[in-house]
């Protein structure tokens, strides 16, 4: 029960997240999120837009899946 209260809390409606909250909602950790923000991810005070965030986390996992697709291939 602990855990369906906790992916509720993940996923409401809070548009700006903590780098905190963004690594436990992606599942990695919290250094992945400062190198993201390092390679010019927005931030703003502090927070991160959650938009932003997902649509930069999807378009890598896209990136990384095709390149792992031109190697299976060669």
């Amino acid at each position: 029960m602990a855990a369906k209260q906790e992916l509720q809390r993940l996923l409401s409606d809070d548009i700006w997240w903590s780098v905190d909250k963004a690594a436990l909602h992606l599942g990695c950790p919290k250094k992945t999120i400062l190198r993201y923000i390092r390679e010019g991810l927005p931030i703003r005070a502090g927070l991160i837009n959650r938009n932003e965030l997902l649509a930069d986390y999807r378009a890598r996992k896209m990136r990384q899946n095709e390149s792992r697709m031109t190697r299976r291939k060669e």
